[in-house]
């Protein structure tokens, strides 16, 4: 059974894409859908993680529908993606073509939205080295505990802005580690920097229900002059010249000999261990803002906001 895996936001919330179901093994309950289009309607407008959310809750933990045509599976349960994603990941390993996200709006260069061709499997080994155990302690942990004493004393000095101090120490963390570049207190970002928290924003807006319309009517692609293609070329633009730039500017400052220990510039000190290349080592490393600046932002709010609730 070929299939292939779409995350949401949730980290108990996954779709899998189903080529060809087997019909005793897959009759999970599902929303009724309509001739032709399936359940194409009752996504489009809508902001998919509530609406999948709430299918899982009606339905259970793995939930089916049609997307003209196109069998989907949603699992809605961390048993049932185990189950799934760990003791069957042979099966279920792959991602949908995710049409706009992946190829009009990056090229295919971002590791979390392309299959598991051999550019994945070059770019996901230069992820798992950077991110083992040993690299997070070593290179992390010390760039984290200066961004929070600094996050402490911030909330302190002005409390009633608890949300864009979170927001920003977690961005500097991201930052640094990949970078070599925190961001000051008191000093308005980069533009660069600026254009990265673009690129999330904009992207997280593109991948809502009922904006990504040619993954669901992939035959737009090849009529010009389609609504999505323009701004996903902008945004393509854009990302191809802040990912190289912030690239080029840790390799220079490496050059000028000044400290550098972030993700960059240990993988321009040793260019002979890396089997990717040089544009898929900067792409890769804008992976990492656009998977850790939401979740890890948002999660410290959730965490703030109950500990100041809790009597």
């Amino acid at each position: 059974m070929s299939s292939s895996l779409h995350q949401a936001t949730p980290p108990n919330l996954v779709i899998l894409q189903i080529s060809r179901l087997q019909q005793a093994a897959w009759r999970a309950r599902n929303p009724k859908g309509l001739p032709i289009i399936g359940n194409v309607h009752q996504l489009l407008g809508k902001s998919i993680v509530p609406l999948l959310e709430k299918w899982t809750r009606e339905y259970g933990p793995v939930v089916h529908i049609k997307l003209f045509g196109l069998p989907v599976i949603i699992v809605g349960s961390s048993a049932a993606g185990k189950e799934l994603l760990e003791t069957r990941h042979q099966k279920y390993s792959g991602r949908p073509n995710l049409l706009l996200a992946s190829e009009a709006m990056q090229g295919g260069m971002m590791m979390p939205f392309i299959h598991a061709n051999e550019r994945f499997r070059r770019v996901r080994k230069l992820v798992t080295t950077e991110m083992r155990p040993a690299a997070v302690t070593q290179y992390f942990n010390p760039v984290q505990s200066v961004e929070i004493h600094r996050l402490v004393h911030s909330i302190i000095e002005s409390p009633k802005d608890w949300k864009s101090y979170i927001a920003r120490a977690i961005a500097s963390i991201i930052m640094t580690t990949v970078y070599d570049r925190p961001l000051r207190t008191g000093q308005e970002a980069d533009q660069v920097v600026k254009n990265v928290v673009r690129l999330n924003d904009e992207l997280v807006e593109a991948i809502e229900a009922g904006k990504n319309y040619v993954d669901f009517l992939p035959f737009l692609r090849y009529i010009p002059g389609v609504p999505y293609k323009k701004p996903a070329a902008e945004y393509q633009k854009l990302a191809e010249s802040t990912y190289k730039q912030l690239m080029d500017e840790a390799k220079a400052n490496l050059e000028a000999g000044r400290p550098a220990n972030s993700i960059a510039a240990r993988l321009l000190q040793k260019p002979e261990e890396q089997e990717s290349d040089y544009r898929e080592q900067y792409w890769a490393l804008g992976s990492f803002y656009l998977a850790g600046s939401d979740t890890q932002s948002v999660s410290s709010q959730i965490l703030m906001y109950v500990r100041s609730r809790s009597e």
